[in-house]
């Protein structure tokens, strides 16, 4: 999918106005220290984040109103959908799953299902329901319909998660390859690198062995999965060595480090974001091209969850402390 530079000039002078509206670290912290909702909202309004018309503050569909106003800017400006909305895909197969185990188990997870994909949800609830696939794109229904035959015959709830985690990935890397933008395409790479990482990290750390890593590994990333399983039984030290050249072995090491504290998994999360986030910032020196606007894109995506977490977390009275370290790194 080619396209010309010149197409994204708007959307490109769009977003770059919009970044200055980005929450920065110290606008988290006095969310976290004002008083009251009240208080909150009036710094959030300072970001264009717009209160309810009849006065009334409800945080969770303040969020999801700016959500959707991202989305809703974001493809208005841009030429073809196309380009970027293979991002919207996580939140599809994030559904997928929740439908899937939820029917598995015998438990009504609907409300964990995820507005803004690229199917409404009570859509993909319905196909699911009825085993009605056909109009889904051949690689979402081969998933689906593995995860159900896996569970139906081995009642392992943990391979729903594998096999469509990979159906996922294969999606979106098929829809990304058609942009044939570099940037974009290095993004998802990096992505799934990460995912693998961290995958090897946690599976060592429970003692589960290569056989069963050959299961979750992801394909389509920079690391072969012959790096993996070369290093499956070295010291992390060592392995760590082997992915020096990816920029990866900091990572690697801080991870293992946290995870032997027992912090890891939530380290790792947070510090998958914040790779992502320094490869993002690349796009601040592109002034005109669909590069600022994913980087916008995925930056407001953040500060969204961002914000979920901390008043979340301020509702359940979690210590500022404890949720200044859970805060990911913001883009500004």
């Amino acid at each position: 999918m080619k396209y010309r530079e010149s197409e994204y000039t708007f959307a490109s002078t769009l977003v770059r106005s919009n970044e200055t509206h980005l929450l920065r670290k110290r606008d988290f912290e006095r969310v976290l220290e004002a008083k009251d909702r009240s208080g909150i909202l009036n710094i959030l309004k300072e970001f264009g984040y717009s209160e309810d018309k009849n006065g009334e503050v409800d945080f969770s569909e303040l969020l999801n109103k700016e959500e959707k106003k991202l989305y809703k800017m974001i493809f208005s400006a841009i030429p073809y959908e196309e380009v970027l909305n293979f991002n919207l895909l996580f939140k599809d197969y994030h559904n997928i799953k929740v439908l899937v185990k939820g029917e598995a188990l015998g438990f009504d997870n609907d409300h964990l299902l995820m507005d803004f994909g690229l199917i409404p949800k009570e859509k993909i609830k319905s196909y699911i329901r009825e085993r009605n696939f056909i109009f889904l794109e051949p690689i979402m229904k081969e998933g689906i319909i593995l995860a159900l035959e896996s569970y139906g015959k081995d009642r392992d709830p943990q391979m729903i998660d594998v096999i469509l985690d990979k159906a996922c990935y294969l999606h979106i890397m098929e829809k990304v390859l058609e942009t044939e933008n570099p940037f974009i395409i290095e993004y998802l790479k990096l992505s799934i690198d990460l995912i693998n990482v961290s995958s090897f990290l946690r599976l060592r750390e429970i003692q589960k062995d290569k056989n069963f890593f050959k299961k979750v590994f992801i394909e389509g990333g920079n690391i072969e999965i012959s790096v993996f399983l070369s290093g499956y039984e070295d010291e992390i030290s060592s392995f760590s060595d082997k992915l020096y050249s990816h920029n990866l072995k900091d990572f690697v090491l801080n991870s293992w480090a946290e995870l032997e504290r027992g912090k890891g998994y939530f380290f790792m999360e947070k510090a998958i974001h914040e790779m992502k986030i320094q490869y993002l910032r690349a796009a601040k020196y592109i002034t005109i091209g669909v590069e600022p606007i994913l980087a916008y894109m995925v930056a407001k995506e953040g500060e969204i969850q961002n914000l979920r977490m901390v008043l979340e977390s301020k509702t359940q009275g979690v210590d500022s402390q404890v949720i200044l370290e859970r805060l990911r790194e913001t883009y500004v």
